[in-house]
């Protein structure tokens, strides 16, 4: 269906979704329908693979859980929190780059979402990731800034920053050269009790390396050592980023040690 409307075409009647969605007859004049979690995240995955970061901002906007716009209208803290942190990122992503490319339509919205339900469909961190993905792939400079800034402050409003959200974030900061607000990053997840998986460690690991804060990646690295979950544990990688550091500051013994450390695993 969403095809459908975006071509202007017409699909008779209404259907439940797999999902227990129900799905709004689609007739070109402008009549809404509603987003399946499979649709929404094939959108958004597109909009990664093809650097569309304008468009997965616009969609992210558009599909805001109706219950936090509630919220927000009646004065909950929470709700209204997430309202703002939601209308600063699309203020944001509009002014990136003196304006844009011109895919925005005039309500801010981005062309072909308009007439977007979001319904029951809400967000999660699922969304945030592919959306600060575009914003990657699209090599922008003003994109890798909203990905670090409103586009993680938007997660972590809606509570939808995870690991991945946070790597994302991470990466984005390394590629503008910010490493040290990459390990700052780092640790705001680590305070939140966000759980980062080697991967999003070894960002991390990477950028406190060479932004001098050995001491502060040697300690990640000890708490990945002692990680219950395997899928937090060191791999070669981790010591990758740190041992070739470690030498150049001249702690050769920590690199000798670390580097038993990586045999013995």
């Amino acid at each position: 269906l969403p095809c459908v409307a975006a071509g202007g075409g017409r699909a008779a009647g209404t259907a439940a979704g797999a999902d227990g969605i129900a799905v709004a007859a689609v007739d070109g004049g402008g009549v809404p329908f509603q987003w399946s979690r499979l649709s929404m995240y094939t959108a958004l995955k597109a909009c990664h693979q093809l650097g569309e970061w304008r468009q997965a901002v616009a969609l992210l906007c558009e599909l805001q859980p109706q219950a936090e716009r509630d919220s927000a209208a009646a004065g909950g803290a929470g709700g209204a929190a997430a309202a703002e942190a939601m209308a600063e990122l699309r203020r944001q992503a509009d002014a990136a780059n003196g304006g844009g490319n011109g895919t925005s339509g005039g309500d801010g919205t981005g062309g072909g979402v308009a007439r977007v339900l979001c319904g029951e469909v809400g967000l999660d961190p699922g969304c945030f990731a592919y959306a600060m993905n575009a914003c990657l792939t699209s090599r922008e400079a003003g994109a890798l800034e909203v990905a670090a800034g409103p586009l993680l402050a938007a997660a972590e409003a809606a509570g939808c920053a995870d690991g991945a959200v946070y790597g994302t974030a991470m990466t984005a900061c390394v590629r503008r050269g910010e490493r040290a607000r990459a390990w700052d990053l780092a640790r705001r997840a680590r305070a939140a009790g966000v759980q980062l998986n080697a991967l999003e460690c070894n960002i991390a690991l990477g950028a406190a390396a060479r932004c001098g804060e050995l001491d502060g990646a040697l300690s990640l690295l000890g708490e990945m050592r002692r990680a219950p979950d395997p899928a937090c544990r060191p791999d070669v990688g981790s010591y990758d980023a740190l041992l070739p550091r470690l030498a150049d500051a001249g702690r050769h013994a920590e690199v000798l040690e670390a580097f038993d450390e990586l045999q013995a695993r």
